[in-house]
């Protein structure tokens, strides 16, 4: 077992290194949860546009030119 460790430990060491040097951060479980339930709240608290506003806004800065 504790051969296997060492191995998976060097694997590790070696992606994160070459995530790196991609300049990709590395993450742990917790902040990837916690980053897609941000994500998820900011397209929640988004409202889906209506269009007849879309267009009342474009008359309306139409007609201020």
């Amino acid at each position: 077992m504790a051969v296997r460790s060492i191995v998976t430990d060097e694997i590790k060491r070696a992606c994160d290194k070459f995530l790196e040097s991609k300049g990709e951060r590395k993450m742990g479980f917790r902040e990837m949860v916690n980053h897609a339930a941000r994500e998820a709240e900011k397209r929640r608290r988004i409202p889906p546009e209506d269009p007849m506003e879309k267009i009342a806004q474009e008359i309306e800065r139409e007609s201020q030119e």
